[in-house]
């Protein structure tokens, strides 16, 4: 189980990268009926005009989710359980 903590609140998980990220999507109330690849473009836009933050989209839920880590908007949690 992958487990993440956004920056300011909120825990997002899922057993892959992918699920991660529909985690997230479904967490927004204006995001759940996006397709993953059209989150992470809203979610890198948003972190670029933030914090001129590059995350890449176009390298898989995995490498998103590290850039996301990179860049200080989610941090790595111990799953729960644990």
């Amino acid at each position: 189980m992958l487990r993440f903590k956004w920056q300011g609140d909120g825990t997002i998980e899922g057993e892959t990268p992918e699920a991660v990220i529909r985690a997230a999507k479904k967490s927004s109330p204006f995001t759940g009926e996006m397709t993953d690849e059209a989150y992470m473009v809203s979610v890198a836009t948003r972190a670029k005009t933030i914090r001129g933050a590059a995350i890449r989209t176009d390298a898989g839920a995995a490498a998103f989710l590290a850039d996301l880590e990179r860049e200080g908007f989610i941090v790595a949690a111990e799953p729960k359980g644990c």
